[in-house]
């Protein structure tokens, strides 16, 4: 089941809820009203750290914009995935 496990699909991950948000101040509101949160992103690990023992999970994946461009800096939520983000830098030759 998807946000249960990660890469390394650790057996036994169970959680209450899985909240998607899409701004700062949602992630900010299910950290506040929750007493555990795992944090889901890409769901890479090979550690089994990113798979739920409890709590709810809080998954990243629908921050994925890139918000700014500046000199020599871009500042992008934290569900963009590394090869979006590379792919665009490519198409700016950056």
């Amino acid at each position: 089941m998807p946000f249960l496990d990660d890469a390394a699909h650790y057996p036994g991950g169970h959680a209450s809820a899985v909240y998607l948000p899409e701004s700062e101040a949602a992630v900010a509101a299910v950290v506040r009203e929750s007493a555990r949160v795992t944090v889901s992103a890409a769901q890479s690990s090979l550690t089994g750290g990113a798979t739920p023992q409890g709590g709810v999970v809080l998954s990243l994946t629908r921050m994925n914009r890139i918000r700014a461009w500046s000199e020599g800096t871009v500042r992008v939520e934290a569900g963009v995935v590394l090869s979006e983000l590379d792919r665009e830098l490519r198409r700016r030759n950056l």
